[in-house]
């Protein structure tokens, strides 16, 4: 039971993917780690390329045994080790874990807590978490640093070498509602559609991360165009082959977007505990002068140069894994 990383997200891929990230970055160590999800982590966890991981799927409807397991589970490596790592990337998940390595550090371990926040505020989970951390790495600058905060920068699931090329074929649309979908973005979306002329409807192509619980969303895209393709999760996509993108606004999202193209649309869930897509959103109009705008459609039409933006650079996982490796 060795083990010299204890790694823990759960919730959403907003804080899965970049835990994942991290652990495939930590394979060339030769470090053992054990990863705490839950569910929501399942869809992810083959996108693990770390032979020294051992991954714990906590997946329990009843709060109290949730808490137990936890407890248990985590306790034995906190006694089998006396100098944990403990990283934790977001959801309630994750609370557990950090108090009780912060706990263990009485009995003569020396473990090191940290998080890692990817929105613009602090999520309740992280809020929690930040009393019981030694350091909290921050995706977002801010003018004054917190006592514990290092900023890291953005996360990005990866780093594409991107070659722009002109359309030749239909125009293509995309729509990321994240893993827990968006109804008030699949509604800006057909009603763009339903704006596009018959005529000219089947020139274009839409892309739709959706889940599955929505088909009645799934049926009014069918009823409004019949080049319609549904998908839950895709891990590369090239986003700055679209003409235009429908996006909530999820840092990873927004920040890896915008890194390629600027023919983009950003729409915050509205339903989200603290607003946090609300205020990710204000921190890009505010700093990047983001045009806050549905472009018509027949302006896609005009195919322009490739787009960079130098604001942004998808490094965050390499300095924080510098950083604990120290």
């Amino acid at each position: 039971m060795k083990t010299d990383y204890m790694i823990i997200a759960g919730s959403s891929g907003g804080h899965i993917l970049p835990a994942i990230s991290l652990i495939n970055i930590l394979a060339k160590t030769e470090k053992k780690i054990v990863f705490i999800t839950n569910q929501n982590g399942v869809i992810y966890t083959d996108l693990i390329n770390n032979n020294n991981c051992l991954i714990k799927i906590i997946d329990k409807s009843n709060r109290f045994k949730i808490l137990i397991i936890q407890i248990i589970f985590c306790s034995n490596y906190f006694i089998n080790n006396k100098n944990l790592r403990v990283i934790g990337f977001g959801g309630f998940i994750s609370i557990i874990p950090l108090f009780l390595g912060r706990i263990f550090n009485f009995f003569l371990k020396k473990n090191i807590i940290y998080m890692h926040e990817q929105n613009i505020i602090y999520g309740l989970a992280n809020k929690i978490n930040y009393i019981f951390s030694n350091y909290s790495f921050i995706s977002f600058p801010k003018k004054i640093l917190g006592k514990k905060e290092i900023y890291v920068g953005n996360f990005f699931k990866k780093i594409f070498l991107s070659k722009y090329t002109q359309k030749i074929s239909k125009i293509k649309i995309l729509l990321i509602g994240g893993s827990g979908g968006s109804v008030e973005l699949n509604n800006k979306l057909i009603d763009y559609i339903k704006n596009i002329p018959l005529v000219e409807r089947d020139n274009f192509e839409f892309n739709v991360q959706i889940p599955n619980s929505y088909p009645a969303i799934r049926e009014q895209y069918k009823k409004v165009s019949s080049n319609v393709f549904f998908f839950s999760f895709i891990n590369d996509l090239k986003f700055e082959n679209y003409d235009l993108i429908f996006s909530r606004c999820g840092s990873g999202s927004m920040f890896e977007i915008l890194y390629f193209t600027n023919k983009v649309y950003f729409h915050p869930h509205l339903h989200s505990r603290d607003m946090h897509q609300k205020f990710n959103k204000k921190f890009f109009i505010d700093k990047m002068q983001l045009k806050d705008e549905i472009p018509n459609y027949k302006k896609l039409l005009d195919h322009k140069s490739f787009y960079f933006n130098q604001f942004i650079n998808p490094f965050s996982i390499q300095k924080i894994s510098s950083f604990i490796k120290k």
